[in-house]
């Protein structure tokens, strides 16, 4: 079954690439093109090891599917905002259908836990983003208030957590480098995938720090 997962995960790999270069708005050039294949290939076998982890996180077949069609749709989504700061609102659509399949199939929490999680990923930015007129995009509020949705209180609070972290630590490199700037624009959605796989894929691990800050 794990090989079919690996397949299953390179097949959609493969819908990303095609996707990409078929994307009229959002289009992604490249000059030479053997670096199509190679990306392609790149880009699908990564998909493809980690729909086997997701394969191994769950034991319910729909569920573990289910996450490996949002992973493959983050994958799209970093790459979109890495080249055009902005994150397509098709693709929240489909995040949001998948995480409502997602949490039919998930009866671990209860819906008022949900809608909480949900206004803590997206009232505290949009806050921020009003007051400071910060360059948080609207799609990254309505996105982390869809993922707080999809994964709960804990969950959100986590996320939101170790990608301002890792985004932090960007930001003093980048400073240490004389590169930072005051009007610098941050892709931020590749700190929420890494965080949202993190969490996902390293659940003791996370729970033992949480323990060991706790005690």
């Amino acid at each position: 079954m794990i090989y079919i997962m690996a397949i299953f995960g390179y097949i959609l790999g493969g819908v990303v690439y095609f996707s990409l270069f078929k994307n009229k708005k959002y289009k992604i050039n490249c000059k030479l093109k053997y670096l199509y294949a190679f990306f392609y290939i790149y880009l699908s076998l990564i998909n493809a090891y980690t729909c086997t982890l997701l394969m191994n996180c769950f034991d319910d077949l729909k569920i573990s599917i289910l996450f490996m069609i949002l992973h493959t749709i983050f994958i799209y989504m970093i790459i979109i905002d890495i080249k055009y700061k902005a994150i397509p609102t098709i693709c929240l659509l489909y995040t949001l259908i998948i995480g409502i399949g997602i949490c039919l199939y998930q009866d671990e929490l209860l819906l008022y836990e949900r809608m909480i999680a949900l206004c803590i990923g997206i009232i505290p930015l949009a806050f921020l983003s009003f007051i400071f007129k910060s360059s948080i995009g609207n799609g990254d509020i309505l996105f982390l208030g869809i993922l707080g949705f999809i994964m709960g209180i804990e969950g959100i609070v986590l996320i939101l957590i170790f990608s301002y972290c890792m985004a932090s630590i960007y930001i003093f490199i980048m400073w240490i480098r004389k590169k930072a700037h005051k009007k610098m624009q941050i892709a931020m959605f590749p700190f929420f995938y890494m965080s949202f796989m993190f969490y996902l894929l390293c659940p003791t691990l996370i729970h033992q720090y949480i323990h060991i800050w706790m005690v």
